[in-house]
């Protein structure tokens, strides 16, 4: 079977499962936009947010990594209020900076 990853009906949990897969086979930048995308169908879920964090680290992207960790509340919230589902990487990483300058 063949899957059309760039379909928006794909649930979280299949963005999610395929995070993982990617993350223990290290490839880390799948894994990253995986979990990126399981995050922005389902914000509110931490563990989405928490795998991304872990994948951006094996990136090298330290800071943003632990931007997110730190704060991922009020990531969590402003990434609601600000309606920024659907965003890309960019939007999220200087929301996340910006939340990180402020906290």
């Amino acid at each position: 079977m063949i899957i059309n990853w760039s379909r928006r009906e794909h649930s979280e949990g299949l963005f999610a499962l395929a995070g993982y897969i990617c993350y223990i086979t290290e490839d880390f930048k799948t894994a990253k936009r995986n979990f990126f995308k399981a995050a922005s169908l389902n914000p509110d879920n931490l563990d989405n947010w928490i795998d991304l964090a872990f994948a951006l680290r094996h990136n090298g992207e330290f800071e943003i990594s632990n931007c997110l960790l730190f704060n991922y509340d009020y990531v969590i919230h402003y990434y609601n209020y600000l309606g920024l589902a659907g965003c890309d990487y960019g939007r999220l990483k200087n929301l996340i900076l910006e939340v990180a300058k402020r906290a």
